[in-house]
């Protein structure tokens, strides 16, 4: 019994199916291992989703930011000078002392 009569049945399948088998192929060179597959396909659409929704984010700070920047503009309020000062950037007065609370 030589090797290649193991796979007979195969070839005979392959023969009698051949349309089918070409098909079958094709589907999964496109479907695994071409460059525009469906995987790539898929793990670039979430690449986009999720740079979507940076870009969201990143507009809301600007926004914000915006906002803040409007508020201290050249002639801004000391007050809103001083909150950011503090928030931020953890600054006080000589007289007084700061305690840090971390979460």
């Amino acid at each position: 019994m030589s090797f290649f009569s193991k796979f007979t049945p195969i070839i005979n399948w392959v023969r009698e199916h051949k349309y089918l088998f070409v098909t079958i192929i094709f589907l999964v060179i496109v479907v695994l291992f071409d460059d525009k597959s469906m995987i790539k396909h898929f793990e670039n659409r979430h690449k986009i989703t999720t740079l979507e929704k940076e870009i969201a984010q990143m507009q809301r700070d600007s926004i914000e930011t915006e906002l803040k920047n409007s508020k201290i503009g050249p002639n801004g309020d000391i007050h809103e000078i001083e909150k950011i000062c503090r928030d931020k950037y953890n600054m006080h007065t000589k007289d007084e002392d700061v305690f840090i609370i971390e979460e």
